[in-house]
């Protein structure tokens, strides 16, 4: 029932577009009309953000939280050698997560307590929403943007992978990310609005953030870790990956991997939450000490993240005699690689960009060839 309904929906993107770039080609004064607003509108928001760096300390704060969060931007993707995703798609999945998800989860939970309550502000600290409603909401909303590409977009369907795991990992960057402005707003705030109830609930937490760690900017609470919303996103769409590459293998049983991880991102993120509060049950805090309090979460993210680099690399070289080679490439691997592109970068940045290039949309048709 889902591909049927894929085909649909992108036969009427396609349909859409199509239009739309007619439109675009009939009317190129207003075309280069827009580009022109765009570029002048895109210096004065450069030239008004230099100006609150330096007038105003917060907006400092929030500069450094964004030079941290492309840190682990760039640590998923250096990592992910078998990715087919290019820089700027991948970016823009950390602005959807940003600018869209993160509004809407608050708008989401807000007018839950608004029609549970009639009065959001009065219920929005309230256990259940921290502990439970919060969790599942927002766990949920970071998977949409996978949904919705995957719905839509024909490229989805050569993702390797860690192709899937990148467009979590982004999107949950871009949720901590626009969380974590938002907590140091709500530190100066201090009321019963969301921003003042974000701020004072992580007041007491510490937020590692170093040079030297693997996917930094998780949060501690004794010896509980909330490894961030880029780890718990992005283990889940890395499971919706396997079920992509082994569907057609192991059958619709393959489904209860990522439901599983699902509902682990879930409880680790509510028991955190309950943490903090001192609210929760025994019980509950015994099974969270089980499955390690945070810790075994990233852990098993790391290894998976290595088990799905070797899955795409072993399927990719069952089609590598009908792929380009590189001088001297018997297996196609991802130590050679990384040599050819350092090799590359003595010849100067186009040819580094070409191999950069090369090396992807090989993998773009290696993935694209296996049925």
């Amino acid at each position: 029932m889902a591909e049927p309904f894929q085909r649909w929906a992108m036969g009427r993107w396609e349909l859409i577009a199509g239009k739309w770039r007619n439109w675009l080609e009939r009317h190129p004064r207003v075309v280069r009309r827009v580009r022109k607003t765009y570029v002048f509108f895109s210096w004065l928001a450069l030239l008004l953000s230099i100006l609150c760096w330096i007038f105003i300390p917060e907006t400092r704060k929030a500069l450094i939280q964004l030079i941290w969060s492309y840190y682990v931007l760039w640590q998923f993707w250096f990592i992910a050698r078998s990715k087919t995703l290019t820089w700027t798609t991948y970016a823009r999945f950390f602005t959807i997560g940003a600018w869209i998800i993160g509004p809407l989860t608050a708008v989401i939970i807000w007018g839950v307590h608004g029609m549970v309550s009639g009065d959001a502000s009065s219920s929005i600290s309230d256990n259940w929403s921290e502990d439970v409603l919060g969790p599942i909401v927002e766990e949920l909303a970071k998977l949409l943007p996978l949904m919705v590409f995957l719905l839509f977009s024909k490229r989805a369907k050569s993702f390797s992978v860690t192709d899937y795991l990148l467009v979590g990992a982004a999107t949950g960057v871009g949720f901590d990310f626009i969380e974590e402005v938002v907590r140091r707003w709500g530190e100066r705030v201090y009321d019963d609005s969301i921003f003042g109830v974000i701020g004072d609930f992580f007041n007491n937490s510490e937020q590692v953030w170093a040079w030297d760690v693997l996917f930094p900017g998780y949060v501690i609470n004794g010896d509980v870790l909330s490894p961030g919303h880029y780890v718990w996103t992005g283990f889940v769409t890395l499971t919706i990956g396997f079920v992509a590459r082994f569907r057609a293998k192991w059958g619709k049983k393959v489904y209860l991997i990522p439901l599983a991880i699902l509902a682990w991102a879930m409880f680790d993120h509510g028991a955190y939450n309950a943490t903090i509060d001192g609210d929760l049950p025994p019980a509950l805090e015994l099974v969270h000490e089980w499955t390690g309090q945070g810790h075994y979460y990233k852990t098993m993210l790391i290894v998976c993240f290595g088990l799905a680099i070797l899955l795409d690399y072993r399927a990719l070289n069952k089609s590598r005699y009908s792929l380009p080679l590189l001088p001297n490439e018997k297996v196609i691997e991802p130590i050679s690689e990384v040599i050819f592109l350092l090799q590359s970068m003595w010849c100067g940045p186009k040819a580094w960009g070409n191999m950069m290039s090369f090396l992807r949309e090989r993998r773009h048709t290696g993935k694209s060839s296996i049925k």
